[in-house]
């Protein structure tokens, strides 16, 4: 092989080396840019969501699937004439998938005292309305289906499980409306 054909080599193999480090660059820095919420099969939402009708502060919101289990378990002892005595044991577990909407927000939901309400327990109330302020669904939603967490400061995150909510629904809903009902004063 003459000197001019081992040169073109040469630049063929650092051509090919190029290109190989410049895809992996490109899809490296594709992969660092997408988001986690979309990465984890969650979709962002643009939800106007209030409570007692002011509107919150959302930072971001979206709609995300998670995993949810329940589990228990315990063993006990027993003394009986007929069997004698021993011990037993039981365990369960289950799990399951959840839709939740989920947002942060440098507001809180508000507590909202309604004398003779429905129910004599805490409970928050769920609205949905469309883009002309048309109820498309009122919902009384259990504590545990919001879950709180907070900065202990001024940011709070919101979780909010959509069992009792019909998904359709949210495709055409422009406004939340959230509260906390305590009917206890």
């Amino acid at each position: 092989m003459n000197l001019i054909s081992k040169f073109k080599s040469l630049i063929h193999i650092l051509c090919l080396s190029t290109i190989t480090l410049l895809s992996v660059a490109i899809s490296t820095n594709k992969a660092h840019s997408q988001k986690i919420i979309s990465a984890l099969g969650g979709i962002d939402t643009n939800f106007v969501i209030q409570s007692d009708s002011t509107k919150l502060d959302v930072l971001k919101q979206c709609i995300i699937k998670r995993g949810k289990y329940k589990s228990d378990y315990g063993f006990s002892d027993y003394q009986n004439e007929s069997r004698g005595t021993g011990s037993y044991g039981y365990g369960y577990g289950y799990g399951l998938q959840v839709i939740y909407l989920e947002f942060v927000s440098y507001s809180k939901i508000k507590i909202v005292t309604k004398i003779n309400p429905v129910s004599d327990k805490e409970f928050y109330q769920v609205d949905l309305f469309d883009t002309k302020d048309k109820l498309l669904l009122k919902v009384k939603l259990n504590l545990d289906y919001i879950k709180q967490n907070t900065n202990y400061d001024d940011l709070t995150t919101y979780s909010i499980n959509l069992n009792k909510i019909p998904i359709v629904l949210l495709d055409i809903t422009k406004t939340i409306e959230i509260a906390r009902i305590n009917p206890n004063e």
